[in-house]
């Protein structure tokens, strides 16, 4: 269909018609047919971050690194510069406070979990077990709704997590926002914000005591070449009083934004990056902006992996098993 198209309208100057082209070709897996597509779709609007995100991806895959995070770059520039949202609040003045590990009630990993896929409700227990060993001074927490199987939530509570009981979310993928709660609690005094299908590491906890040791109110990460949005969802954290409550603007959002599984990342950057980006340490280990340093020496993981990787590419059987993590030691 594409060919047709570009025979029927040589001159086209749809940049959408190449971009689409190049993904289909990526979700082919015919990665180097892709390339020229998405050139082409640059070329017709160089001012696009999602192009920048496909091609940084792809020039990944094709072993070309310099592209690639010249291309992420780019996109993380772009989108920084669209957001034109005023901060939702001014954090001069606005206290850092001391983290003690002796009191892990007050130090909280927060998650949203509903429904009974095993990626899910698997990848939540395993996070308990192993943040006792990557983050003993920690306490895992979960949103979760009636959806998840009472076996899961017991398991849950026995092995220590915190259970908040949610609603039933009225829109699709609502129930991401929920974990958001833990911003403006006030019983919290620093928070990690983290997805259930993927599990701790070595790196990921170097990196946070990076930022504890610093005196910015906000911490992110990107570690991987699809790593090319402000805050990812599940890779942030924060501190008590950085943010006003958030149910309003997350209502609102919801209300004017096509439900889709990224939807939690796009309040992130257009309501949250503003006030976020105003302090903040970044640890990117592809892309040098503002606020970002690279993670901190010696914590590198094996092969490919990266931070906030899929719990399930992460673990092997023997592993799981023993009850030991691949990238604790």
């Amino acid at each position: 269909i594409f060919d047709r198209i570009n025979r029927e309208y040589p001159n086209h100057n749809d940049p959408e018609i190449p971009e689409t082209q190049g993904l289909c070709f990526m979700r082919l897996k015919r990665y180097q047919d892709a390339v020229a597509p998405f050139e082409k779709a640059c070329v017709l609007n160089p001012e696009k971050a999602n192009t920048h995100d496909g091609l940084s991806e792809l020039y990944h895959i094709l072993g070309n690194d310099q592209k690639s995070i010249e291309h992420g770059e780019k996109s993380l520039s772009l989108k920084d510069l669209a957001n034109s949202s005023p901060a939702l609040k001014n954090l001069k003045g606005i206290p850092i406070p001391p983290f003690n590990p002796q009191t892990p009630q007050r130090n909280i990993i927060a998650f949203s979990l509903w429904g009974t896929k095993e990626i899910y409700t698997k990848g939540a227990l395993f996070n308990v077990q192993f943040c006792k060993l990557i983050y003993p001074e920690w306490t895992c927490r979960f949103y979760l709704d009636r959806s998840v199987p009472k076996e899961i939530v017991d398991q849950l509570k026995a092995r220590g997590a915190e259970i908040i009981m949610m609603d039933e979310p009225q829109q699709p993928y609502a129930g991401l926002f929920w974990r958001f709660q833990v911003c403006h609690d006030d019983t919290v005094d620093r928070y990690l914000v983290r997805d259930a299908d993927s599990l701790p590491n070595k790196r990921e906890r170097a990196a946070v005591e990076d930022w504890i040791a610093s005196s910015r109110h906000f911490h992110a990460m990107r570690d991987y070449a699809t790593h090319t949005e402000l805050i990812l969802a599940g890779m942030w954290g924060g501190v008590r009083g950085a943010l006003p409550p958030l149910e309003e603007e997350i209502k609102s959002f919801i209300q004017q934004t096509k439900p889709n599984r990224t939807i939690d990342q796009q309040f992130l950057r257009q309501k949250i990056w503003p006030t976020f980006k105003t302090s903040c340490l970044i640890h990117d280990s592809r892309h040098r902006l503002e606020n970002t340093v690279d993670f901190p020496d010696g914590f590198d993981l094996e092969g490919n992996k990266h931070v906030a990787q899929r719990f399930d590419a992460q673990l092997r059987p023997q592993s799981i098993n023993k009850g030991e993590h691949p990238s604790a030691s």
